[in-house]
């Protein structure tokens, strides 16, 4: 799977923050990850690509220095692994273009920005986290959805899958004959094989 040992991608967008159920509906429905941690990450409309990744690294090294990583604190990861990490989130926009222009205008009076994103560190140098998110990208080949570099690593679009001679698709030929499909006529496609085929089809 992934040669990265952290890799961050914004899963959800809020609006305003000072409205309890949107806050609430989007923490919800943002996918989970085993060992993710899930940040809160504020923006404004003149925000770049460049001032959310250091608004981010703000958070996290105060997150490191007071030890609020929870599962990613007990792995062995470097201020190097962290770099790489921040410098890759949303490395295929510009730095200098602007993360959301309809972000709500800063609230002088409570001192915050209502507009925020929740943004979430996957260590995908654990097997769990890394299992999780290859199902999650996995589901979303299947159902037709376009890749994109906020779903997973790059190198994600290397591994591999197994489909029957029906057609279906599953992780591996093991889960196949798990569910009572044979081996037989079936072959390996990579994730990028699947998203590229399922995408043909859709049209």
């Amino acid at each position: 799977m992934s040669k990265e040992k952290i890799f961050i991608r914004s899963v959800k967008r809020i609006q305003d923050v000072r409205n309890e159920q949107e806050v609430n509906y989007a923490n919800a429905v943002a996918p989970h990850i085993f060992g993710d941690l899930i940040l809160s990450v504020p923006v404004t409309a003149t925000d770049t690509v460049s001032d959310l990744r250091k608004t981010l690294e703000t958070m996290l090294t105060v997150r490191i220095d007071a030890k609020g990583l929870g599962f990613l604190g007990s792995l062995d990861l470097s201020s190097d692994d962290w770099r790489t990490a921040i410098d890759a989130f949303l490395s295929h926009l510009p730095a200098l273009a602007l993360v959301d222009s309809n972000a709500a205008p800063y609230d002088d009076e409570l001192g915050l920005c209502p507009t925020n994103f929740l943004i979430q560190i996957v260590p995908v140098c654990d097997e769990g986290a890394a299992l999780d998110l290859y199902m999650e990208v996995l589901g979303d080949a299947i159902n037709g959805e376009n890749w994109s570099p906020e779903l997973a690593p790059e190198s994600y679009l290397s591994d591999t899958c197994f489909m029957s001679a029906d057609g279906d698709i599953f992780s591996r030929e093991e889960a196949a004959e798990d569910e009572g499909v044979s081996r037989e006529g079936g072959k390996i496609l990579t994730l990028k094989e699947v998203f590229e085929s399922h995408q043909k089809n859709k049209i």
